[in-house]
Formats: structure tokens, sequence, C-alpha cells
């Protein structure tokens, strides 16, 4: 294992080991905190990152909708604006 990287993960690995080292009852500050793997007793630094996902939406902005149907999912409409989509049932579909 490169240890010349950071490893981003959505729990505690030892950068040692590769071993998940995640506690439920262990929280980890922004600050970087030590930690020692519970397999190889190595210690090595955690830090924890907050991590946004953001996506657009015409109706938040009180536009409308452009709805596209899906070349590949007929049932699938897609707005050619926004990242919203919605699910419709096909015609004469039982």
């Amino acid at each position: 294992m490169n240890l010349q990287y950071h490893i981003h993960e959505s729990s505690i690995k030892c950068p040692y080991c590769d071993h998940d080292c995640q506690d439920d009852d262990y929280v980890v500050d922004q600050d970087k905190t030590e930690f020692e793997c519970d397999k190889c007793e190595k210690v090595f630094w955690a830090e924890m990152n907050y991590v946004y996902s953001t996506y657009s939406d015409c109706s938040l902005n009180e536009i409308e909708h452009e709805w596209q149907q899906s070349k590949t999912h007929k049932m699938v409409y897609n707005c050619k604006n926004c990242s919203q989509y919605d699910v419709r049932e096909l015609e004469g579909a039982k």
C-alpha cells in the first residue's frame, strides 16, 4: 500500500494494514486525532471531513421542469434544466 496518499473512506481504515477500525462508540474530531489499529496496533492519524452533495431543482426557483423521456429507460423522464427525474407508467401497461 502506498502510504504517500490520503485514504478517503466512510469508516476509519488503518493505512498500514488496511483493517477497518471503525468503532461505533469512537468519535473522531474534525482535527487530527491519534488512532490505534486494533489489528496491527500501529498508531496513525484519523481526521473527519464533511462532504456536501449539491444538485439543482427547477421548482425551488419557481421554474417549470422541461421533461424529456430517457432514451435507455422509457419510464424515466429527466428534466433538461436540472437534476430532477420522474418515473411514470408506460401507456397501455397494466
